[in-house]
């Protein structure tokens, strides 16, 4: 039967380990080869969506055609910080549609409000799961939604006004060449020479040298609790929080979760001091692409507040110091919380603009004409 002819309804997956998690996985290596930068596991939703997670569990809707899925998305819970207070956010992502089923098919009943099968959210995979899923999300409390959208999907998130574009806490990708990126695309003697007068300029010119913190690097793994470095950790996001900021909550919790716990992603933390007291933590993972291609993320930081604004320029030429064949060093960062001027010097390239969308519910709509900025680092959402 021909796409056009099927109908798909939307499933929302209660039980982790059912069938669905396992179909939704296959769907992803079936139609969507590589998207996770590796084989999709079904794991990987019962930890980004299960109940290791601080901030409680997240949402998997799948749209289905008879046992085929044809449409997914999902919500992973979040918390954020404003004004003191901690409020319940979710992050949607993994919003992909079949190939034969983005312009064909059709709801097997009706969404509410509507009278006939052409009406967009009886004709969209991605409108009905958008739709369904945001009031779930609403029904359960969640004040704050926000996703990082491709430019094939930007438009539909857009498309009802559910969501809007937040310019002033989207982000840019950063890229700073390294020595093996030089290597590969010059000849040996001319790329080094080049990689040499790089390093040198940006060693004279780089913000921060003044500044001369300890760092204690280790692997973030799920065994290993690290207690007396979560602690410092602790101690860091408290004098943060106090501040009063708008940003997602980075205390011990988070960063176990997020990075030590991860069932298929390796990353390094790295215990920032001055004068042995802790004043900052970073998170990296190295990335090696099917071309042999490799980076160095830098995918999330939290930095205390009394701190000079030189020290995260401290820490990226940290990172940039010991990157024996890496290619490139790479960030996300809002150009209001990490200093231009300073990527700049360091010899960091602005790349894409990474838009942030959010809700448009009341708190959205507030953050919209508040002025507010924050961070966004790419570890704040699914990307790495």
């Amino acid at each position: 039967m021909p796409a056009s002819d099927q109908a798909w309804e939307v499933v929302f997956v209660e039980d982790l380990d059912s069938a669905w998690v396992v179909r939704t996985a296959d769907f992803f290596n079936t139609h969507f080869p590589g998207v996770f930068g590796e084989l999709c596991h079904p794991e990987l939703f019962r930890w980004k969506l299960g109940r290791s997670n601080p901030a409680g569990e997240g949402i998997l809707a799948v749209a289905v055609s008879g046992v085929d899925v044809v449409g997914v998305m999902t919500a992973t819970m979040k918390l954020i910080a404003a004004d003191g207070q901690s409020l319940l956010a979710a992050f949607t992502g993994d919003t992909f549609t079949h190939p034969a089923f983005r312009r064909a098919g059709h709801a097997k009943t009706l969404a509410p409000g509507t009278y006939d099968l052409d009406d967009y959210l009886n004709k969209s995979v991605f409108g009905r799961l958008a739709e369904e899923v945001t009031q779930r999300l609403v029904e359960r409390g969640v004040e704050f939604v926000y996703t990082t959208p491709n430019y094939q999907s930007r438009p539909a998130y857009s498309r009802r006004g559910l969501y809007a574009e937040a310019p002033l806490i989207s982000s840019r990708s950063w890229h700073r060449p390294c020595r093996a990126l030089f290597e590969s695309r010059l000849p040996f003697r001319s790329g080094r020479m080049l990689q040499k007068l790089v390093d040198a300029v940006t060693w004279i010119f780089r913000p921060g040298r003044r500044i001369r913190p300890t760092i204690d690097s280790f692997a973030l793994t799920s065994t290993d609790p690290l207690a007396e470095f979560y602690e410092a950790i602790d101690d860091v996001w408290d004098h943060q929080k106090l501040e009063g900021k708008f940003t997602l909550v980075q205390d011990s919790d988070y960063f176990a979760y997020r990075y030590a716990s991860h069932p298929s992603q390796s990353f390094v933390g790295h215990l920032v001091t001055v004068l042995d007291k802790p004043v900052g933590f970073f998170v990296t993972r190295r990335l090696t692409r099917l071309n042999e291609y490799s980076t160095v993320c830098i995918a999330d930081w939290l930095l205390s507040p009394d701190q000079p604004s030189g020290l995260f320029a401290s820490l990226l030429h940290h990172v940039m110091a010991n990157t024996e064949g890496v290619h490139t060093v790479s960030l996300w960062s809002n150009d209001r919380e990490v200093s231009r001027q300073h990527l700049l010097r360091l010899g960091f390239l602005p790349l894409r603009k990474m838009p942030v969308l959010i809700g448009t519910n009341e708190f959205g709509r507030h953050l919209q004409t508040s002025g507010r900025s924050w961070a966004m680092p790419i570890g704040w959402s699914d990307n790495v």
